[in-house]
């Protein structure tokens, strides 16, 4: 009988535990099976909170790891989600008993982070007037609905723009997916141009590296701090390229450099050892720019077309190489993923090395009516093709790599020529490095009679738009200036002087000169920031043109 009331008696205890809410939960902020949108996720939370005779301490784990909590007056405990991660994620919670018969309790909540669709646009545009709507212009995927103040923008493949007419305070714009999630994003209107620290440095091929004298000039400017960046080619015009690269393609088309300089028989393989050139640099105080010439390719193209690789030239429209005045088959096809991984490799092991900037040259298409040239393989236009290459780019270097991309000079009015249009650029990288060489424009270009003739002049009206352009995407600009002379006109300290002058008047964040003898007006070169930009008169140096009769042969 003793044993009947012990056996029931433990019965009814068991009972007692096993329904008693020894610990119950309540969670809010994300539930299971919720859907965010990634324009929300850096707000997202996790709420618990624990009652009950046997809730004991609460751990939260987010995608495998624990978390810390943060506890509100009420006792409810939360935990920060903003690393929530694109796609599924998973929050675990477990609450432990305080006793040994009451069991922990744990719980699952699993979501799914949505982001909405890339957008690239620019950061700030000038304001719009009673005479012309403000401009926005950007970059988006073909399947997204893009809209500017609620209203449609117009559409291109891979592009959308829309004007803003006046009296608008901002533009905010709205990219919607086919599964209808969101980005925001709002472009203020500011016309203030985007300056940075001024950077003054010149052009040294690879073979130059070598040049007995360098290093003293290098190290005399330095001191004198008349320049703080050395640009140093990675790869040339040619496609050769400057250091023993690890890129698989490059060593299977031969596109490592060999000196002239014979070590033990042998030539010696790249022109400069990079690591050791980029230290040399840093060793001076002088940052290390690695220029890369992307799609005049002429190796990398010759290549191609010997193997069966034609997809990865630019072609004719009977799809044969086209004909350059650079030459034939010289121009390599951004739209082929190859080509583009190709650069993007070389630009990602300079960064590695250390090189503080990569500069992307010839990052366009080549010269001619569309309607006589095929990429295979693209489906936007040139321009927006360049864009998507110079993101992806940017998307592949470590943090913290300064990108620029060298551009015509004319891109700023006619961006259609190459494939260069800089308000869809800008937003990508750090700088506009514009090509505004006095002996390429044409007469009458910015009302300038004879640009050539005129170096101060031209420079300044132009890198003035280059600075509007390329601020509208938070990007500053560095111009290519030109120490050569051209067209019987001979150039000197002055007419480089006077070039230098006028960008820095027009907001331009310091220079890059070029020569391809690398033979520099030094001279020219003024510490950094000690420019005298209130005396105009270097505006108003002309170039002399050479009338001396040519002497006859023989």
């Amino acid at each position: 009988m003793a044993l009947v009331v012990l056996v029931l008696l433990l019965v009814t205890a068991v009972l007692i535990v096993t329904q008693t809410a020894w610990i119950a939960v309540a969670t809010s902020g994300v539930q299971d099976g919720d859907v965010i949108r990634g324009d929300q996720a850096s707000r997202l939370a996790f709420r618990i909170k624990s009652a009950g005779p046997a809730a004991g301490k609460v751990m939260v784990m987010f995608n495998g790891m624990e978390v810390s909590t943060e506890t509100e007056a009420d006792g409810t405990l939360v935990a920060s989600l903003t690393n929530a991660a694109p796609g599924d994620n998973r929050i675990n919670y477990r609450v432990k008993s305080k006793y040994p018969w009451a069991r922990d309790k744990t719980g699952q909540v699993s979501f799914t982070v949505r982001f909405g669709p890339t957008l690239s646009l620019p950061r700030a545009v000038p304001p719009p007037t009673a005479k012309r709507a403000a401009l926005i212009r950007g970059l988006a995927d073909d399947d997204v609905i893009v809209t500017v103040n609620g209203k449609p923008a117009s559409r291109e493949s891979g592009m959308f723009q829309a004007y803003v007419p006046f009296g608008s305070r901002d533009a905010t714009v709205i990219a919607t997916a086919p599964d209808g999630s969101l980005t925001k994003a709002v472009v203020k209107f500011d016309s203030t141009p985007v300056v940075a620290e001024p950077i003054q440095a010149f052009h040294i091929t690879e073979p130059a590296w070598r040049y007995a004298n360098l290093d003293k000039t290098l190290a005399r400017l330095a001191r004198e701090k008349k320049i703080n960046a050395v640009v140093l080619t990675i790869k040339d015009e040619n496609g050769i390229i400057g250091y023993d690269t690890g890129v698989p393609l490059a060593k299977r088309i031969g596109a490592v450099g060999k000196d002239w300089r014979v070590k033990n028989g042998e030539l010696t393989v790249g022109f400069y050892e990079a690591r050791q050139a980029i230290d040399r640099l840093h060793e001076l105080g002088l940052k290390a720019i690695g220029r890369i010439t992307c799609f005049l390719d002429p190796q990398l193209a010759e290549w191609a077309l010997k193997n069966g690789q034609t997809d990865m030239i630019v072609q004719d429209k009977n799809g044969d190489a086209i004909r350059t005045a650079y030459g034939t088959a010289v121009f390599t096809n951004f739209a082929n993923e190859q080509v583009r991984q190709y650069n993007i490799q070389l630009a990602v092991e300079a960064a590695k090395l250390g090189f503080d900037d990569i500069m992307f040259d010839y990052v366009r298409r080549p010269e001619g009516l569309m309607e006589n040239l095929h990429f295979p393989g693209l489906t936007t236009s040139p321009a927006v093709g360049i864009a998507n290459f110079v993101r992806e780019a940017r998307q592949a270097l470590p943090p913290g790599t300064t990108l620029g991309v060298a551009v015509f000079g004319v891109s700023a009015s006619r961006p259609y020529l190459v494939g260069q249009d800089i308000r869809l650029l800008a937003p990508l990288v750090d700088y506009i490095a514009p090509m505004v060489y006095p002996s390429h424009w044409v007469e009458g270009e910015f009302k300038v009679p004879l640009p050539i003739a005129e170096p101060g002049t031209i420079v300044e009206r132009s890198v003035a738009e280059f600075v509007r352009q390329a601020s509208t995407g938070g990007a500053y600009t560095v111009p290519w200036l030109q120490d050569f002379g051209a067209k019987s006109y001979q150039y000197g300290t002055p007419q480089v002087l006077a070039q230098i002058e006028g960008g820095y008047r027009s907001k331009a964040s310091g220079f890059f000169m070029w020569n391809s003898k690398v033979e520099y007006h030094l001279e020219a070169f003024e510490p950094v920031g000690t420019y005298n930009l209130e005396d105009e008169a270097g505006s108003n140096v002309t170039a002399v043109r050479n009338t001396t009769p040519k002497k006859s042969k023989g």
